[in-house]
């Protein structure tokens, strides 16, 4: 079950990223809460 490959886009993470991005920026305008931790992945600062 775990160990099977994954079916769908390898980018899929990021664009759930970017479309929070765009919600959160609609919201709080100029603030950027969710930082990009190159390796790592992402971080959320307020």
């Amino acid at each position: 079950m775990w160990n099977e490959p994954g079916e769908g886009s390898n980018q899929t993470v990021m664009v759930h990223i970017s479309s929070l991005r765009d919600k959160l920026e609609m919201a709080m305008p100029g603030e950027k809460v969710i930082q990009t931790v190159w390796g790592v992945g992402y971080k959320i600062e307020k």
